[in-house]
């Protein structure tokens, strides 16, 4: 169903106007689990849904940036995960409507993380609580927030999620088994997105994975074994760890591209949630206060 209803798809040289109406129908038959509530509110004069769980909210706050290759997608795509994820964990969960190319390319998406996680942190939420995390493209966002937190000397989040990250624009290795075995990501929908993006000669500027990585927070990197963004995110956990940074990897065993937005639909995607639950319960108890 995922290689007919979004690879042969979404993976085609059609119409952005198209994709990016395709992705809103496919997000909207995603439920939200029952008792979560959402709230419309700006953060840093960006438009933004804020979901709460029924079972209380804890100090756990959770910024997320949706996926769709910054050309496509909306809070909608991330909607169903977001609510999954605040009843696992009974955080709060923020997903901003940041500038999408190509209306607004490059830096425009990055600039809107950036304002995003900078209100947050002047309203009050204690950046040891505080999440910063994206799937797909939204991984870069979340990974340039932290970076710009600790290039300006700003609190840094707890830690930084990553889900199916893309993170490196300018290139894409990919092997013939893996391209073969991903049922949802092809080699050309990226390097087409990438150009609507940003210009050729931007490209590496706008990788975040290419960014000295050292001082950056906890990482949590989520990726799915049949994905042709795996051999790029291991690269990245490589650089990582060499740069002294920690970090949590886990592969999901036969399973693609960010599966966790499929949590209500798919078991395998609701247990990587559970699963990230767990992480983030545990990065942020087991911080020392007076850090």
């Amino acid at each position: 169903m995922v290689r007919i209803g979004f690879k042969h798809v979404i993976g085609a040289p059609i119409p952005l106007a198209w994709r990016r109406a395709y992705l809103e129908a496919l997000a909207r038959q995603l439920p939200l689990p029952d008792g979560v509530t959402t709230e419309r509110l700006p953060i840093g004069g960006i438009p933004s849904v804020r979901l709460r769980p029924s079972t209380g909210v804890s100090p756990l706050h959770v910024l997320h940036f949706h996926g769709g290759g910054f050309v496509a997608g909306s809070p909608r795509l991330s909607l169903s995960f977001a609510g999954h994820l605040a009843e696992a964990c009974g955080c709060t969960v923020d997903l901003p409507d940041y500038r999408r190319a190509p209306e607004h390319p490059y830096p425009a998406a990055p600039q809107d993380a950036w304002r995003a996680y900078q209100s947050l942190i002047e309203s009050g939420v204690d950046s040891r609580n505080l999440i910063v995390a994206g799937e797909s493209a939204g991984a870069a966002l979340a990974l340039s927030a932290a970076l710009k937190a600790r290039d300006e000397g700003a609190p840094p989040p707890a830690a930084v999620v990553m889900l199916s990250p893309w993170i490196e624009l300018d290139t894409l290795s990919v092997g013939r088994r893996l391209k073969a075995a991903d049922p949802a990501l092809t080699e050309g929908a990226a390097k087409r997105t990438a150009r609507l993006y940003a210009p050729p000669y931007c490209l590496k500027e706008a990788s975040p994975a290419l960014s000295s990585l050292a001082g950056l927070p906890c990482l949590i990197v989520h990726c799915g074994e049949y994905e042709i963004l795996r051999p790029q995110a291991e690269a990245f956990v490589t650089r990582a760890k060499s740069a002294g940074v920690p970090v949590v990897y886990r592969v999901l065993p036969k399973m693609w591209h960010a599966v966790h937005v499929l949590a209500a639909v798919v078991p395998e995607g609701r247990h990587a949630v559970e699963q990230l639950a767990d992480e983030l319960v545990d990065v942020t108890t087991r911080q020392d206060p007076g850090t």
